[in-house]
């Protein structure tokens, strides 16, 4: 019996240490498994700053172009609009507005520089020009001297006394 127990001891004994080999296998894989979740969650937590830091540019990319086609309009000169324009595109929407607000009360107004093809005058003179209402020599002759008179009057001369 008493090798029957030296047997049961040593196997015991063999057993134990191939338990406690297999305790610290499992210790390393919980720690490397922990690292692992921890590693998942760091980059999951990066890659939505990453995407939330590139929605913010593009926002701030369209908002500046919105901001620097408000600012053309308002005649700023081009050097001053690419100077300024990362000021204004980091402004709030309701500051923005504001100075928009005020920088349209003081902008120069804007010139129409085109010239129209077609105007009422120059449809009224090419009417003008027909022979049917073309003035005939006495119209052009009553002209000439109301226009006399109209002159006299206005340096002082009264119709009246002639």
């Amino acid at each position: 019996m008493a090798e029957t127990e030296d047997a049961v001891a040593t196997a015991k004994a063999e057993y134990e240490v191939k338990v406690a080999e297999l305790q610290s296998q499992i210790d390393t894989i919980v720690l490397e498994k922990e690292a692992a979740v921890s590693g998942l969650a760091d980059f999951k937590a990066e890659a939505e700053a990453a995407v939330t830091a590139a929605a913010e540019a593009t926002e701030r990319a369209a908002k500046k172009t919105e901001r620097i086609e408000k600012a053309k309009e308002l005649s700023f000169p081009e050097d001053y609009i690419t100077a300024n324009a990362d000021r204004w595109a980091a402004l709030t929407d309701e500051v923005w507005d504001e100075h928009l607000a005020e920088w349209a009360v003081l902008a120069p107004a804007s010139v129409n520089t085109a010239i129209p093809t077609k105007t009422a005058l120059g449809a009224l003179t090419a009417a003008r020009e027909t022979s049917a209402t073309r003035p005939s020599n006495k119209t052009t002759q009553h002209r000439g001297l109301m226009h006399e008179v109209l002159s006299g009057m206005q340096l002082g001369f009264d119709p009246r006394s002639i």
